[in-house]
């Protein structure tokens, strides 16, 4: 079985913020909306450097701050998208799909009625 895909949960919280947030950041905007980490900017460059590599996040532009610019960064893999990719990093297959969808919808839509819910789903994607 091949190595998981995990962010450090630092990074979760990180992303976290870019998905909130719906929009390119700078460290130095970063660093102010994640004060209640008390991350240092040096330490969110680390992380940004860390899910850069991953494939979490990607450099989409400059701002100029003072007489320095500096880079904004966008992300290019949404929550869904992130939970499907540690899903299968997971060992979730074709063959497990069925369970799995059926374990999630009693998650998150809190019923026993997996069908009507997967249902009202795809409703949603014929839109």
């Amino acid at each position: 079985m091949k190595k998981p895909f995990v962010l450090t949960p630092s990074e979760e919280d990180l992303m976290n913020i870019f998905w909130l947030e719906n929009r390119p950041l700078t460290s130095v905007e970063l660093t102010e909306l994640s004060k209640e980490h008390g991350w240092n900017q040096e330490y969110i460059l680390n992380m940004l450097r860390s899910i850069k590599k991953k494939g979490m996040v990607e450099v989409c532009g400059t701002v100029q701050y003072n007489k320095q610019y500096a880079r904004s960064f966008c992300y290019c893999v949404s929550r869904a998208a992130y939970a499907a990719k540690l899903a299968a990093s997971v060992g979730i297959d074709r063959s497990m799909l069925a369970e799995t969808i059926d374990a999630l919808v009693k998650n998150v839509c809190q019923t026993e009625d997996t069908a009507g819910c997967v249902e009202e789903v795809l409703q949603e994607l014929k839109k």
